[in-house]
């Protein structure tokens, strides 16, 4: 992220711990709604804020979508479970740039 990136979605988590774990069970992904599979590699956040804690869990097509976004534009903010809105949020407003940014972007988001 650049120094001129801001992305104002209040205050951080009190606590916010990610781990990369493979399922050995089905679960949800918190951002596109699909089932990750068994044998998936997915990242698994528990966080903190305001008293409350959340589980994420993000498959790994959205986080291919993310890492690709993150990597290539420059600036991108996200929140769990709105990612993939952030997601075309962003490669609207930077696609215009870079039409390979605009394909590769948009190819991710449209597979998660």
């Amino acid at each position: 992220m650049s120094d001129t990136c801001y992305c104002d979605y209040g205050e951080p988590s009190d606590v916010y711990c990610v781990k990369t774990v493979k399922a050995i069970k089905p679960h949800k992904c918190y951002e596109c709604h699909k089932e990750i599979q068994p044998g998936e590699v997915y990242e698994h956040v528990s966080s903190l804020y305001d008293g409350c804690w959340t589980v994420s869990k993000t498959c790994p097509r959205c986080l291919d979508a993310r890492n690709y976004i993150t990597a290539h534009a420059p600036c991108f903010c996200w929140m769990h479970g709105s990612l993939l809105d952030d997601a075309k949020d962003t490669v609207n407003q930077y696609g215009q740039e870079s039409a390979g940014f605009y394909i590769g972007a948009m190819k991710r988001v449209l597979r998660a």
